[in-house]
Order: C-alpha cells, then sequence, then structure tokens
C-alpha cells in the first residue's frame, strides 16, 4: 500500500482519494473508518445533580445500564444520560463497542 498527502491552499475542505483495483474488505473497513473521522459528533447531554453537561465523548470511558438508567463514567465521575443504551450504540463513534447487554465500552 502507498500512502501520498498532498497540501493544496486553494482546497476549502479536506478531500480524500481511494485508488485500488478493486473493493475488498479491507477497503471497505478503511473508507468506514475515515468517515466515522470526520463525522461530527453527536451532542449528547449529560447529567449529574441536576446540572447539564456536554463532555467531549473521547473523555468517556464507559456507559452502563443501572437499574433502567443509563450512566456516563469519565475516570472522576459519573453522569445520567437520557438516551437509552440502543439509541447510544446507533450514534457513538467505532471507537466505542457493546461490549454486553448493559454495557457500551470506548476502545481508546
Amino acid at each position: 500500500m502507498k500512502i501520498n498527502l498532498e497540501v493544496d491552499e486553494r482546497l476549502m475542505d479536506t478531500e480524500i482519494t481511494i485508488r485500488t483495483p478493486d473493493v475488498n474488505e479491507q477497503i471497505n473497513r478503511l473508507m468506514k473508518e475515515i468517515t466515522e473521522q470526520f463525522k461530527e459528533q453527536p451532542k449528547i447531554a449529560f447529567y449529574q445533580e441536576g446540572i447539564r453537561y456536554f463532555i467531549d465523548l473521547e473523555n468517556i470511558l464507559f456507559f452502563e445500564t443501572v437499574d433502567r438508567k443509563v450512566c456516563a463514567h469519565t475516570a472522576d465521575s459519573a453522569y445520567s444520560v437520557s438516551l437509552k443504551l440502543y439509541e447510544l450504540e446507533e450514534s457513538l463513534p467505532l471507537t466505542f463497542i457493546r461490549s454486553s447487554k448493559s454495557t457500551i465500552v470506548n476502545l481508546k
């Protein structure tokens, strides 16, 4: 595989071109990962003691369901989330995976 980078100050946005003799699973996975990197992160409201916070997803270690409530955990604290676990699973970046029926883990 050969990777090239061209900087063109005239461009208004980033452009990525993949040239390949055929489309295979590796190419599909690469396209999906690139798309995820440029996708806008969902705006998720996190709550703690009635106060609403917006936390960068990279600071979230995992989400879990406890007593029918979804909680998000950082290194320092826990927050409640108004979304269901399956709703989070659909909107979170690929770095988050469902590890069990009640948990989504940040692989980073």
